[in-house]
């Protein structure tokens, strides 16, 4: 196989990352606004993702909570959810 002029980077820096997340807060269509968000501040696989339980959001007094399935095993993360996600 030959090589890459320049390796794909693995990650967005810091103000790229700002960009995106700035234009994403723009964006009207609220599903992709909110799968975005959620796979950048929980750390969430896409196949976490695809996997949420109907009843993964939950609230506790007034806070809403995200039930996080582990991949790796029966344990789950329990992730505060950001106004955002509960309006």
């Amino acid at each position: 196989m030959p090589k890459a002029d320049e390796p794909t980077p693995k990650f967005l820096d810091d103000p790229t990352a700002a960009k995106f997340m700035a234009a994403l807060a723009t964006d009207p269509n609220r599903r992709r606004r909110l799968i975005v968000e959620l796979l950048a501040r929980t750390g969430m696989r896409a196949g976490e993702l695809g996997g949420l339980a109907d009843d993964a959001m939950y609230r506790i007094g007034d806070t809403y909570w995200l039930r996080i399935p582990w991949a790796s095993s029966t344990t789950t993360a329990r992730c505060r959810c950001i106004p955002c996600w509960s309006g």
